[in-house]
């Protein structure tokens, strides 16, 4: 053992620059020659980026899993010492990539000092060490500073898996992650995709590739039998090109389709002085959530600040609560009703707040609550005029005359004005503002929040949605439930009365 740290120790010192350096494109094909893999026009475009961070959206059999296995082991070969994870949302999901490099390992004789399938272990003889993770217990992925990371099917992965236990790893050794996933609606994924476009995260690039673009999966392109069988196979045209043409589409099954990244999210400023509101929901285990809530006028409500804290005590989140710029305005809070008992004497002998605890009047709460969270997010009114106003320029352009057409063409003239309503439109018809330098959490929570998915086609949705991502947006509903079901009924001043 303490010859093989001295030797790895001379390795450093002789050659670290080469040997920690991220692979240049003309040593990625190099290695692909040798393993006799031979990259697609699109696969072959995202081996030849530089980029230390690349996001990447694909059509399903388009060869992501594939090309993120072999650029995995091109590293694992070239870069002595090096250590990477292929982790995805389960141990099964996990055995993708992973088995994909196993069979490269095998195709090429490649001589290994271990290899375990059970551990999901390959150390090369070089003691390159190749790992397949799952997500699911994210604090095991936590210890070894990594040289590569891929996360495939990063869209069902929670974001705080990256953010705190694997771009850390990354640091000390400078390390290349590579996020491949299908689109499922515009979540964290598609998020870090338009992000990476639009040039805001540096180091970063995005690509995206249609599943026909695989020539050796589909050599007649778009036309392949094989294609236009799953698009005849595929009963919403939406699913096909988000599923096969890595077009994103928004998701059915999440929660509340009316929030939009370019709508609700902005600059929220704080404004001394004027009360705040703030709305919580325990965690224990799960994120400790409080939302910052001011009136920005016109019957609409700024999130200003958010507090997203994991495992923590209701006296920790008060000592972060105290030190935020706005805490001597609060008015006071609102909670769910399950917990007000127990948190209300901490924070009123703690902190001075008073909470009061969320009216749940009715059996369906949740879903009452949602839906009227739902109207907060896009007023329906409002909204349809727009949409009316669209459709009656859309027949005026087109000479259709509206009192002759039947429902369907009605119906699909109201989903193209849905579409093409410009940011601008929909913001007049929003009541909820987020701000997106201090409330990324709540911001993620409502483009990820989601139903169960049916286990058969043609079932209803279960009622309640899936209970995950769902912390801020559980205070925020509770917010809106509580100040616009009843109607103010505190008696201190508050600028919602």
């Amino acid at each position: 053992m303490f010859g093989e740290a001295a030797q790895e120790n001379e390795w450093l010192a002789l050659g670290s620059e080469s040997i920690r350096k991220p692979l240049t494109p003309k040593e990625k094909f190099a290695a692909f020659e040798m393993l006799g893999f031979k990259p697609h026009e699109a696969q072959a475009e995202i081996s030849r980026s530089t980029a230390q961070f690349r996001v990447i959206g694909g059509g399903r059999r388009g060869g992501k899993s594939t090309l993120a296995a072999y650029e995995a082991l091109a590293t694992a070969i070239q870069r002595p010492y090096s250590i990477g994870y292929a982790v995805a949302p389960t141990k099964e999901l996990a055995t993708r990539v992973f088995d994909t490099i196993w069979r490269a390992v095998d195709r090429a004789g490649i001589v290994c000092r271990r290899k375990s399938h059970v551990l999901m272990l390959i150390e090369l003889e070089n003691h390159s060490v190749i790992r397949g993770k799952s997500a699911e217990d994210a604090d095991q992925l936590v210890g070894e500073g990594l040289d590569w990371v891929i996360i495939d099917e990063a869209a069902k992965i929670l974001p705080f898996v990256w953010e705190e236990m694997l771009r850390p790893a990354l640091a000390d050794r400078d390390g290349w992650a590579m996020f491949i996933g299908t689109w499922e609606g515009y979540n964290w994924l598609y998020d870090l995709y338009q992000r990476t476009e639009t040039g805001k995260l540096a180091g970063w690039e995005a690509f995206k590739f249609s599943s026909w673009e695989n020539v050796y999966a589909f050599p007649g392109g778009f036309n392949d039998p094989k294609i236009q069988k799953a698009m005849r196979d595929t009963t919403n045209v939406d699913d096909f090109y988000e599923q096969y043409g890595a077009e994103p589409k928004r998701s059915q099954h999440i929660v509340l389709p009316e929030f939009r990244r370019d709508v609700h999210v902005t600059h929220v400023p704080y404004q001394e002085g004027k009360p705040v509101l703030i709305t919580i929901d325990p965690g224990g285990p799960n994120p400790y959530v409080v939302i910052a809530v001011q009136d920005i006028g016109d019957d609409k409500l700024g999130f200003i600040d958010e507090i997203y804290e994991r495992r923590v005590v209701t006296e920790e989140v008060i000592n972060v609560l105290k030190n935020k710029i706005w805490f001597k305005d609060i008015d006071y809070g609102v909670i769910d009703s399950a917990q007000w008992f127990q948190e209300r004497y901490t924070f009123q002998d703690l902190a001075d707040v008073s909470l009061y605890a969320v009216h749940k009047t009715t059996s369906d709460f949740i879903t009452n609550s949602i839906f009227l969270y739902r109207k907060y997010l896009r007023d329906p009114v409002r909204f349809m005029f727009y949409v009316q106003a669209y459709v009656n320029k859309k027949a005026e352009e087109t000479g259709i005359d509206l009192s002759a057409v039947d429902e369907k063409l009605r119906k699909r003239l109201w989903a193209e004005a849905e579409y093409d309503l410009s940011a601008e439109e929909l913001k007049d018809c929003a009541k909820i503002f987020i701000d997106e330098a201090h409330c990324p959490y709540t911001i993620q929570e409502h483009q990820l929040y989601r139903y169960h998915t049916p286990r058969m086609k043609g079932t209803d949705y279960s009622e309640a949605p899936r209970r995950a991502f769902d912390h801020s947006v559980d205070a925020a509903r509770y917010l809106v439930w509580e100040l616009k079901r009843y109607g103010p009924s505190r008696e201190s001043e508050s600028y919602f009365q």
